[in-house]
């Protein structure tokens, strides 16, 4: 036997909620939030009027019982009916898309605040080259920025060629990889229709036989391919040499029969009565030769 220990709680596990207005807990961020206390209703009304409106509504009663609000989930609807793009997400941009924060337009502003130069006074330049070096770089701030404002001009950013390089290395490189995965993903696809269909074939989707409108079998195919086995000399039906084949054999049956078409026989009713009556002898006679021989075959 195998020893089950305590089932544990699912998230679907539902907690029950006290109700009753003197297990309400006025405090709820306390470090002794777990224990209930006694609220009187004056002091749930200190407590409404400390926190505002929506603070401890869950319990209280209804204002007048005549009128009922309107749920939530009800304005939310009439919200979407006037405005479908209410509740839409917007999508946040990325800031540090290009490594550096983008900072956002402020209202007046027609062109984005350019990165201000960092000055750091390099190895062997005393303080006079240091502050003439400041100097010059703000006078072609200056200068530039009153050119972009005279002609309107916003620059635009120029990559390093190497930078492009290494850019379009890697474009280049994913689109491959891309090429190679889809190529890989039809072979599959091929290999899985094809299995697919080997498994429904039976061995007889090419063999079809084409008849024409009208056309009739008169007569069953005949075998042209010969048999390997099989000797020449071995009996076939119609070709025997019975010993009542050479006893009934008539001349003028053979006759009449050539007279008439190939490929029908003649019923015993369409006959004239004479060849009907010599038919008849003729069967009578060759049971009682057939019986005479079986007898001779017994006695013997």
């Amino acid at each position: 036997m195998v020893n089950l220990g305590k089932p544990q709680k699912s998230r679907k596990h539902k907690k029950l909620k006290p109700i009753d207005p003197k297990y309400l807990d006025e405090d709820r961020k306390s470090k002794n939030r777990h224990i209930r206390k006694f609220v009187s209703p004056d002091e749930k009304l200190e407590s409404k009027k400390k926190h505002g409106r929506g603070y401890m509504q869950i319990n209280s009663a209804p204002k007048s019982l005549e009128d009922q609000e309107v749920s939530k989930s009800m304005m939310n609807l009439i919200k979407l009916k006037a405005d479908p793009f209410a509740f839409k997400k917007k999508k946040q941009k990325n800031k540090f898309k290009d490594g550096v924060a983008n900072e956002k337009l402020e209202k007046g502003m027609t062109r984005p605040i350019e990165p201000v130069p960092e000055f750091v006074q390099r190895k062997g330049e005393n303080d006079h080259q240091f502050h003439n070096r400041i100097d010059r770089t703000v006078q072609m701030v200056i200068s530039k920025s009153k050119f972009d404002d005279k002609f309107n001009r916003v620059e635009e950013k120029v990559l390093d060629p190497k930078v492009e390089k290494k850019i379009k290395k890697k474009q280049k490189k994913r689109l491959e990889r891309k090429q190679e995965k889809n190529e890989l993903k039809k072979e599959k696809l091929k290999e899985v229709k094809e299995y697919r269909k080997d498994k429904k074939r039976t061995g007889w989707e090419n063999l079809h036989d084409k008849v024409e409108f009208g056309e009739v079998a008169m007569a069953p195919p005949t075998l042209t391919a010969k048999p390997r086995k099989i000797s020449k000399k071995s009996d076939r039906p119609g070709n025997k040499d019975l010993l009542l084949k050479k006893q009934l054999a008539d001349t003028q049956t053979k006759t009449f029969l050539k007279q008439r078409e190939i490929g029908k026989t003649l019923k015993r009713k369409t006959l004239p009565v004479g060849m009907q009556r010599k038919q008849d002898i003729e069967r009578e006679n060759a049971i009682r030769q057939y019986r005479e021989l079986q007898k001779a075959k017994r006695n013997h």
